[in-house]
């Protein structure tokens, strides 16, 4: 009925507008704009072009959103092994193309067995939601990649006539829902095909290859080693995984040689605790380095223990008023 279409139509939009502030913010975020000017800055400075580039975001996030789920709803249709057929035969083209660019690996540094499981989780979940949210930072080069993004999104629009095909081909006949697909595909489609006309003649032009590019993760976090400006730029390549690593990991090493102790001196903010355990300790130049650099990290081990520690004993024993971290627990138990 009516109410059931406006219900929907409702929801598609609040999805949408969602997607769209989202993409909007992460760009215009002045933070992301200075960390990595390549990526972040295709939202132009003009007022109404803000506008017009918004509205198109949210149209063209609403319109896949439709057509996604219309899709899926006309394979389930006929079967719900048609639908689960439908999804899993998308995302294993997606795994399988990612495996042989070489660019499964996700950039999250967590190492061994647990490290293949979370890049295949990541990567499922990131090709997941670009489906059915479009969010454009997700072109970036560590998750869909800017031709992923836009390829995923013209597969989406391409799918709906096949859906409706396979539906007409197993129904025998024609119903509301066969109905209501087609009119999604004669004027959600061409709208959405518009909203990318216009999105594309609004954004800084210099941004447009970021969502044609072909670079990998691995090869953008590279890039931005060799090129990055500065120690905290380059420093980005430590929080990655290791297997970004390949390929130039003597020249990650020769940079914290060249620069140990500088750091040691300055210790610049970039350089945090996490992103110091990162570096392997043999990198570090001096002998003397290295046995600091071990006792501070073990130190560091046992301080998260005792805190663990004491998180569960004052869980255990709320009524307690003094905890093993407190600095006074020490002196006063000596005193007994």
């Amino acid at each position: 009925g009516v109410s059931s279409s406006l219900s929907v139509a409702v929801s598609a939009f609040t999805v949408g507008f969602a997607s769209a502030s989202i993409s909007y913010d992460w760009d215009t975020d002045p933070e992301k704009r200075q960390a990595v000017p390549g990526f972040y800055g295709f939202v132009p400075a003009a007022a109404m072009k803000r506008a017009l580039l918004f509205a198109s975001m949210l149209v063209i996030s609403t319109g896949i959103l439709i057509i996604r789920c219309m899709s899926i709803v006309l394979l389930g249709l006929i079967g719900r092994r048609w639908a689960f057929g439908f999804i899993g035969a998308d995302l294993g083209l997606y795994l399988i193309v990612k495996v042989l660019r070489g660019d499964f690996w996700y950039w999250a540094p967590t190492g061994g067995f647990e490290e293949i499981f979370v890049s295949a989780l990541s990567r499922i979940l990131t090709k997941t939601v670009t489906d059915f949210t479009s969010l454009v930072f997700l072109r970036h080069p560590q998750e869909l990649g800017g031709l992923g993004w836009l390829l995923s999104l013209a597969f989406t629009m391409v799918y709906l006539p096949v859906a409706i095909e396979i539906y007409e081909w197993k129904n025998g006949m024609e119903s509301i829902a066969d109905n209501l697909a087609w009119k999604v595909v004669w004027f959600v489609i061409p709208t959405v095909l518009v909203s990318f006309a216009v999105f594309f003649c609004i954004i800084e032009k210099k941004f447009l290859g970021t969502f044609f590019s072909l670079q990998t993760g691995k090869k953008f976090a590279q890039d931005l080693f060799k090129k990055g400006v500065g120690d905290a730029a380059k420093a980005a390549i430590l929080k990655k995984t290791r297997h970004y690593w390949v390929g130039i990991e003597d020249d990650i090493k020769l940079w914290v040689r060249e620069n140990w102790g500088k750091w040691e001196k300055e210790r610049p903010e970039w350089l945090t605790e996490a992103k110091k355990a990162e570096i392997p300790i043999e990198w570090i130049p001096t002998c003397k380095g290295r046995n600091r650099e071990t006792v501070r990290r073990a130190s560091l081990r046992r301080g998260s223990v005792l805190k663990t520690m004491a998180g569960k004993l004052n869980k255990v024993t709320p009524e307690l008023s003094i905890s093993i971290t407190d600095p006074g627990y020490e002196s006063s138990s000596s005193d007994d």
